[in-house]
């Protein structure tokens, strides 16, 4: 529901851009456009990072696209790329323990609780 709601503020976004640059000069169209774009990349940016897991990688996908998506979308999403905040240290462990079925003192001998980067992981099928 969050992904159509915010497709549809977008949409109505623009839509509303069209109407205004009728109304306005040639000269200042594509700053309006540029600042749109921007706005709206923003928007998706945020509920991405909110909705975690695929949309992730789809954003990560779409900001090696700049055939399809304007600079705006393109340089935001970018960060989908590094810059993802960390997951909490217990939903970390969590999974670590339900995945190799050991709680994470018998598996490491040692464990760094700060985060040095985010990334993303697959399972392996054996």
């Amino acid at each position: 529901m969050k992904v159509f709601t915010l497709a549809f503020l977008i949409y109505l976004d623009y839509k509303a851009l069209q109407q205004r640059e009728k109304l306005t000069k040639r000269s200042k169209r594509d700053s309006l456009w540029e600042k749109a774009h921007e706005r709206n990349a923003k928007r998706v940016l945020k509920l991405i990072v909110e909705l975690e897991g695929l949309w992730v990688k789809m954003g990560q996908y779409l900001s090696t696209r700049a055939d399809v998506l304007p600079e705006a979308y393109i340089r935001l999403l970018k960060q989908l790329q590094d810059s993802l905040p960390p997951r909490r240290l217990e939903e970390v462990r969590q999974t670590i323990e339900q995945q190799l079925g050991q709680s994470m003192d018998e598996l490491f001998t040692s464990f760094v609780s700060v985060p040095l980067a985010t990334a993303s992981m697959y399972p392996f099928m054996a």
